[in-house]
């Protein structure tokens, strides 16, 4: 089965900000257990690269390539070794 799973606010709390946090949701060892028994995982999520995107910006400064909202997001599934099968889109 394929499984997109939103990010602000059902894997990490909803912040203020488009930040990340340490507050254990449990969503950690669902992802795993899902990923584990062959399913496959999108992260569908509003977060992205676009210069328009307010949270990109720090103090009026582009966050740059590579350290974006979404790479925010996408970095805290790849530091839990929680692979995705794609990111805003299914492949195929």
């Amino acid at each position: 089965m394929i499984i997109l799973v939103d990010f602000d606010g059902t894997i990490i709390p909803q912040l203020p900000y488009n930040g990340i946090c340490d507050i254990d949701t449990g969503a950690e060892r669902v992802l795993k257990r899902l990923v584990s028994s062959g399913h496959l995982l999108v992260l569908w999520t509003c977060r992205n690269n676009s210069r328009e995107n307010p949270y990109n910006y720090v103090n009026g400064i582009y966050r740059g390539e590579g350290d974006t909202c979404l790479d925010e997001a996408i970095r805290w599934f790849q530091e839990r070794d929680i692979p995705l099968y794609g990111i805003n889109e299914v492949p195929g």
